[in-house]
């Protein structure tokens, strides 16, 4: 939850945030859904089966909006500040 509050508590606002649950077996599913019901910009990616690193980042990678002009990939135990 600290890696997400921390992108939520950036000044800079014209942001969208993908979160991948691949397959986890834990909260995340839950906190996911919870953070894309209060804000639009964060949206989750459900993987039906389990993908190893690589897989799993050109999943997230796809998401990304053609109009963005930048990416920041950050995980879990990640905060920006």
């Amino acid at each position: 939850m600290e890696c997400i509050e921390s992108i939520l508590a950036q000044t800079y606002q014209n942001w969208d945030c993908t979160i991948i649950n691949n397959c986890s077996t834990d909260a995340t599913a839950e906190i996911a859904r919870r953070y894309v019901a209060k804000d639009a910009r964060i949206r989750v990616q459900e993987n039906e089966k389990f993908l190893r690193v690589i897989p799993n980042h050109n999943v997230a990678l796809r998401q990304i909006s053609s109009a963005s002009k930048y990416c920041k990939m950050v995980f879990a135990d990640d905060w920006l500040k």
